[in-house]
């Protein structure tokens, strides 16, 4: 029942992703374009969607996909983020300006130090990367992306040891996610 529910939204989203404007998919693929700059080995997401009124997610994780997961569920993805615009009308046409809210992930999950006693209950830690709203132009949000995209990056790479001996388990070395600024 899963395959059918999820078979039946990959098909409403490329049936509503085929109607859209072309600036909104020029605007999806910019969006796109700067978290795979950064993280070019990454999974990212950007999708029109048409439930409830118009919106634009970016869905973004530091895994590629379900192998590079423990129990190969993207949940459990060390730097799973999602965003959400809504300034977007069920045609798909863009506000003049637009305003992105972050709805999941507010860092990175890492392990924790041992020899920190407020971590010691733990299993673990995080480091928050903060993020604000963003309103404005096409040109704003993306400017506003790429400053975000590129502190995510310096933080992952600082943390990486923290991050590949703990939630990413040795699936992979946060280092080759990276590419160099």
């Amino acid at each position: 029942m899963a395959n059918l529910n999820e078979a039946i939204v990959r098909k409403d989203l490329m049936e509503s992703l085929q109607e859209i404007p072309e600036e909104t998919k020029k605007f999806m693929d910019d969006i796109q374009a700067v978290f795979k700059k950064r993280f070019p080995n990454s999974r990212c997401a950007v999708k029109f969607s048409n439930q409830l009124g118009g919106s634009i997610g970016i869905w973004f994780y530091l895994a590629k996909d379900e192998s590079e997961v423990t129990n190969r569920i993207m949940l459990n993805d060390a730097c799973r983020h999602i965003f959400i615009c809504h300034d977007i009308d069920e045609n798909g046409n863009l506000a003049d300006k637009l305003s992105f809210d972050r709805i999941a992930g507010s860092g990175i999950t890492r392990q924790i130090h041992k020899d920190d006693p407020d971590e010691t209950y733990l299993a673990y830690s995080s480091i928050r990367v903060p993020y604000r709203k963003v309103t404005g132009t096409k040109e704003a949000v993306l400017k506003n992306f790429e400053r975000y995209v590129d502190k995510l990056a310096q933080i992952a790479l600082d943390n990486a040891d923290d991050i590949n001996n703990g939630i990413v388990n040795n699936l992979f070395d946060v280092r080759d996610k990276i590419a160099s600024n």
